[in-house]
């Protein structure tokens, strides 16, 4: 069910915003922190208790601030501008390129990043397929 509900906020995240009235890519950090502060307020009440470390709350900002916060600017202005199903295709590419990052940089030992080939051929296809 939780999976289910995801889907269907991803989406209406996705699609709305070409329906609303203009706004900047920007306030989309404040979405973000609004969901955030929900995520918070959800673990106090359903997690058990922990507390991040200086360090952790140090990564966890540069990730939201840096690549995270403005992939989610960039989606936003992209969903606003260009043509969602295509967009939405390309977005499959980003497990291909990273895990092809990962297989130049050496992430992967001997010959495990050989057995992903045909797992990215598939999603690659299916790109090329929906386009």
């Amino acid at each position: 069910m939780r999976c289910r509900l995801a889907a269907l906020c991803w989406a209406v995240y996705s699609i709305a915003p070409g329906y609303m009235a203009a706004y900047s890519s920007w306030a989309t950090g404040g979405f973000c922190l609004g969901a955030g502060l929900l995520a918070l307020g959800a673990h106090f009440l359903f997690e058990g208790p922990y507390r991040p470390t200086a360090g952790e709350w140090a990564g966890m900002a540069a990730i939201g601030i840096g690549p995270l916060g403005l992939s989610f600017v960039l989606w936003d202005r992209a969903m606003r501008a260009g043509n969602a199903s295509t967009i939405g295709s390309l977005s499959y590419l980003t497990p291909v390129l990273s895990t092809l990052l990962l297989a130049v940089t050496g992430a992967f030992a001997g010959s495990a990043g050989w057995r992903l080939l045909p797992a990215l051929l598939l999603v690659m296809g299916g790109v090329r397929l929906a386009r």
